[in-house]
């Protein structure tokens, strides 16, 4: 086909080439119009953005979400602060106003010296802190003052000075929890590379980062972001305030932290370190039907408070050189010899491994000789002949000395694993403990020898290598109660500022442990009567409002021949005493544990008898 090029052809197109060529004269008319605006109309305004060298930014510190118990009541909230700065780009008179600041609230006038050359090293519209977290008096003191217009003969020049407001850690409880709860510290030149890669420009220097405890591990979910607000400064660092200038700086308000809510009753919480006053040790609460921890102390500690601000360095020395270990928390950290508690092991693996009987009776006499050593009862004349149900609730340990010379380190290791000891239980905190549940392997690697038949008798009651932390040993409580394998948690739900629920655990029905019913049943007996019966070990802390199962121990921190070589050091026994409540639906799982308290039944025992009469009348309320 032909291209038809006649005259009519050519009078269709005219018009058409004509709209075309009005719309490109139309769109280079505006682009002209535009830069004569941008260039002349709007010229000064350009001209003064090409002689600032930099647009900054001035962030707003977001408020930390608030940590709550389990019935919302606030453990770590937060509070206004305020922090007195100066802005060196608005001080018309240093002199004068080092003068009033030494007169109005004692601030050494070396100090806004010192502060004014460090100053130097960033923009003179930044605000340079002299002091932080001042007393509310004295920023209204400031700020009236300052409402007052000054000039070049005002006595009182506080012109160039502000007071800022910023969000503080503060603790309505007291210093309730403070262990697990931990605190929050300046972040490190390490942590903010990392948090810095993997949260790019979410964290800055001289920020505040949780630094133990739940405040730590949570951390990405309480830090809220922090809003910043854009200035314009020129080359040497002072702010160009210009109303044409302002519309092309931007601000972005903070964003409040998420909260969170604990599993922690802090009603619990509270009784259970009052009655743990003048005492060192540790006490874990667990809910056996979902691992929910109620409460958890670790004492002697710390007052978080003391830690908000002005922490001095010879403050911090003297807070880690404590010999009572104030920042440690003996509750996943604290690893301590389970003493007869861990019968309620040997005794398991007895009866699954078939190497006793449920009604056999073993001898006890006040002891056993074995390899030229008599290894003694706690009971000098002994118990007679003694079944696996009596020596639980009498914690013979004649009888278990015998049974663990039958079943060897490792297959008390095996159901020592099973219930939980031995490896890190998985809570949500930094820093927990394996504890140690010894094999003849463990021993051949680490001292290159051989496993002694001896030492047997030592594992069996919770004594040579074994050693626990109390979460483990209230893990093993539990596990017990219910022969569930349950995990202990502290997290009950993230919530955003309005309460909306963000996270939850994911929480699993429990598998059932591989040991029997039937051992469980018999065990569990035992327990009930070391502290129903009367001649159970526990059986003054027995509660005349709900049936306990539970067992007593006495773990010796250095054997006898050592005591008398050893000075200047507390050699006395520790207290345990692990136990579960009611027993016929259990729904509170304890371990106590009172350093160098002595026995278990008398130093531990009531105050777990306290802490589940306390959780029943609650739960009852």
């Amino acid at each position: 086909m032909s291209l038809d090029f006649s005259e009519k052809k050519g009078e269709v197109l005219q018009p058409r080439f004509s709209v075309c060529l009005i719309v490109i004269l139309l769109f280079f008319g505006i682009v002209t119009l535009r830069l004569f605006y941008l260039q002349v109309v709007r010229g000064h305004y350009y001209r003064a953005f090409s002689a600032i060298h930099t647009m900054k930014e001035i962030r707003i510190p977001a408020t930390r979400g608030v940590v709550f118990d389990r019935n919302h009541i606030p453990i770590a909230e937060n509070r206004p602060s305020f922090d007195l700065a100066i802005i060196p780009q608005h001080i018309q008179d240093l002199e004068a106003v080092k003068k009033t600041l030494q007169k109005l609230i004692q601030i050494d006038p070396s100090l806004v010296d010192q502060k004014w050359k460090e100053g130097n090293r960033q923009p003179r519209f930044y605000p340079v802190v002299l002091t932080a977290d001042i007393s509310y008096e004295k920023a209204v003191q400031i700020r009236t003052i300052k409402s007052v217009e000054s000039d070049d003969g005002d006595p009182l020049d506080l012109r160039g000075v502000e007071v800022i407001v910023r969000p503080l850690r503060s603790y309505p409880q007291g210093s309730m929890a403070s262990t697990p709860l931990g605190y929050i510290n300046e972040i490190s030149e390490k942590d903010l590379v990392r948090f810095q890669r993997e949260e790019p420009g979410r964290y800055v220097s001289g920020g505040l980062v949780g630094a133990s405890g739940l405040e730590k591990f949570w951390e990405k979910f309480l830090k809220g972001q922090d809003g910043y607000d854009q200035k314009v400064v020129d080359a040497v660092g002072r702010e160009i305030v210009n109303e044409d200038v302002a519309e092309f700086l931007g601000r972005e308000e903070a964003i409040h932290g998420n909260n969170l809510v604990l599993t922690i009753d802090s009603r619990l919480q509270k009784l259970a370190e009052e009655k743990f006053q003048g005492k060192s040790g540790s006490l874990v609460a667990l809910d056996p039907r979902n691992g929910e921890v109620l409460a958890m102390v670790s004492l002697p500690s710390y007052d978080p408070s003391k830690l908000v601000s002005h922490v001095t360095g010879s403050f911090w020395s003297e807070l880690i050189s404590d010999t009572r270990h104030l920042l440690l928390n003996r509750a996943i950290q604290g690893t301590y010899p389970p003493g007869s508690t861990f019968k309620i092991v040997t005794a398991i693996a007895a009866l699954e491994e078939g190497v006793i009987k449920e009604n056999e009776n073993i001898p006890c006499a006040g002891g056993l000789q074995f390899g030229g050593r008599f290894f003694k009862c706690w009971r000098h004349g002994g118990h007679g002949a003694i079944s696996v149900h009596r020596a639980i609730a009498e914690s013979c340990d004649t009888f278990f000395y015998q049974v663990g010379l039958r079943l060897g380190v490792d297959r008390i290791a095996k159901y020592a694993h099973i219930l939980g000891l031995g490896s890190k239980t998985g809570i949500d905190l930094d820093g927990e403990k394996n504890g140690t549940i010894p094999t003849s392997a463990w021993k051949k690697r680490l001292f290159k020898e051989e496993w002694q038949p001896g030492e047997n008798l030592s594992i069996a009651v919770g004594q040579g290598y074994d050693t626990e932390t109390p979460i483990q040993n209230a893990l093993m409580v539990a596990r017990v109660a219910l022969g569930k394998a349950v995990t202990p948690h502290l997290m009950m739900s993230v919530e955003d500022e309005d309460g909306k629920i963000l996270k939850k655990p994911e929480l699993k029905e429990p598998a059932s442990l591989t040991i029997s019913q039937k051992t469980f049943e018999i065990v569990r007996a035992g327990m009930l009567d070391a502290i129903e019966s009367a001649g159970g070990t526990a059986h003054g802390s027995r509660s005349p409002f709900f049936k306990m199962a539970g067992k007593t121990g006495t773990a010796q921190v250095i054997s006898d021949e050592g005591k008398g070589h050893a000075y200047g050091i507390n050699t006395g026994d520790h207290a345990w005493f692990v136990v579960y409540a009611p027993y016929e639906d259990p729904r509170i799982a304890v371990s106590v544990i009172v350093e160098h308290g002595g026995f278990g039944a008398s130093a531990a025992a009531p105050i777990a008898k306290a802490v589940i009469e306390k959780y029943m009348q609650l739960k009852n309320e």
